[in-house]
């Protein structure tokens, strides 16, 4: 059985595709496929994947008929995937080399464990590149922790799990089903945050990948829309709702907070969402060096 699936969407990003097809074959673990899915692409990616496809063999290229957005795309690549772990890979991302290594082995270390998480990173599509890191913990060794005290944390500290860094064990996110498209550029957060309640998390403090920053991203360009359909199905969510005292909510920011303060019958929300305002508006003042850091 394959260790690792990792799962690499593009949609006509043939200027990046390079930098980052070389980040995840060059890793340091190398028992994994590659699951490429190409959202149909009208630039040259998917020649340019097949020229990689020819170098290595664990490369496996799927493609869209036609465009069906990222969601769909990784959905597709779920129901392919092989692996005992997974991973989600953006097309634009870069990835360090020894991500898969610790997040394989932390997952090796506690089977009951449902993600390996680290901390995230971005960095401009300028060079020389420069990683920004946001520190999620202020610890210096990786550590796991339960759902019951991952709902205290998520209130108290900035901890958030994104998914650019992260490895999922694939039996633990196949209870969950597949990415909703309903929630489109939130989909992967709630996913995760689903994952992390229910199963817990290993955290290393440290970043694994770091995704690229571009005016025009798929999530830039839902943050700009209305997103009220969203917020409405949110609000509703039975997780969600279950989960209140996380201040889940409050990391969509203040879209949400404007969106709950409107309408008093979501105000139930608010005392944990205000704690945790309260606490990033510290950390923001008074400890913001130690959470940040870039190379």
């Amino acid at each position: 059985m394959t260790k690792l699936s990792i799962i690499l969407a593009n949609y006509n990003h043939s200027a990046f595709l390079p930098e980052c097809l070389d980040s995840i074959l060059s890793q340091s673990f190398q028992d994994f496929e590659l699951i490429v899915i190409d959202d149909a692409s009208t630039d040259h990616s998917v020649s340019l994947i097949k020229k990689y496809q020819k170098i290595h063999p664990q490369i496996k290229l799927l493609q869209n008929a036609k465009n069906l957005g990222p969601v769909h795309t990784y959905n597709r690549g779920m129901e392919e995937a092989k692996g005992e772990y997974l991973a989600f890979c953006a097309a634009d991302d870069l990835l360090f080399p020894d991500f898969f290594s610790e997040g394989t082995d932390l997952l090796d270390q506690y089977p009951k464990i449902g993600m390996s998480v680290s901390d995230p990173a971005f960095f401009k599509n300028k060079r020389p590149y420069k990683h920004h890191v946001k520190r999620l913990l202020l610890i210096n060794k990786p550590i796991a922790f339960e759902g019951k005290a991952l709902v205290k944390l998520f209130r108290q500290t900035p901890l958030w799990i994104h998914s650019h860094g992260t490895l999922y064990r694939k039996s633990c996110a196949n209870e969950y089903g597949l990415l909703n498209p309903k929630l489109k550029w939130l989909t992967d957060w709630h996913f995760n945050h689903v994952i992390a309640i229910n199963h817990g998390i290993v955290y290393s403090p440290k970043a694994r990948a770091s995704f690229r920053q571009l005016e025009n991203s798929y999530s830039s360009r839902c943050i700009r829309k209305n997103n009220e359909e969203i917020f409405n199905y949110l609000v509703k969510d039975p997780f969600i709702n279950k989960n209140k005292t996380a201040a889940l909510l409050l990391h969509i920011k203040m879209p949400m907070l404007i969106y709950i303060l409107k309408r008093p019958q979501y105000w139930t929300f608010l005392p944990a969402m205000f704690e945790k305002a309260l606490r990033m508006i510290f950390i923001k003042c008074f400890k913001k060096a130690r959470y940040n850091y870039e190379y």
